[in-house]
């Protein structure tokens, strides 16, 4: 399992988490992970360093990388123009064939349009997390959350929510 949210502060192996945190601790006993206690980024920004995690390729590389254009530099989902090309070859997709399973969970914001979403054959289990406040799922006061299943793929699903 590799997280990027570490830091400081962060829950974990390296000591006590921040107060009142409530995530699953993560501390494996140490013969069944190995512990990097030192690590860089490709880049300070989050869809240029989690294309760079995903395609071990540096953001010039692969796609995501700053220039004087704002739809570059906005990093937003809804502003990002493009996504990491078809034929980009991810680390997932390299693990498979040796026996790992894999699955993306948490933010994408690596494209957002239909052809740069994460999906099968590709990644095939996917868990999406929107980062959007719940009054942004609204439309016209009406709830939208019906529009999140396309983030889920490969899961069961236990529970849908109700209006």
């Amino acid at each position: 399992m590799m997280d990027g949210r570490y830091g400081l502060g962060r829950p974990g192996r390296s000591g006590a988490a921040s107060k009142g945190d409530t995530e699953p601790r993560s501390d494996w006993p140490s013969s069944r992970v190995a512990l990097l206690t030192d690590f860089y980024t490709a880049n300070p920004l989050c869809s240029p360093s989690r294309a760079a995690l995903l395609t071990g390729r540096l953001p010039i590389r692969n796609g995501f990388y700053t220039t004087n254009n704002h739809s570059r530099n906005a990093y937003t989902p809804q502003e990002i123009v493009g996504g990491i090309p078809d034929e980009e070859l991810l680390i997932p997709e390299l693990l498979a064939p040796a026996g790992y399973r894999n699955a993306i969970i948490g933010k994408w914001h690596l494209g957002h349009q239909e052809q740069f979403l994460p999906a099968p054959p590709r990644l095939p289990r996917v868990f999406r997390v929107a980062q959007l406040p719940p009054r942004a799922l609204r439309q016209r006061g009406a709830p939208q959350h019906r529009r999140l299943q396309r983030f889920l793929h490969g899961w069961k699903v236990l529970r849908r929510l109700r209006d």
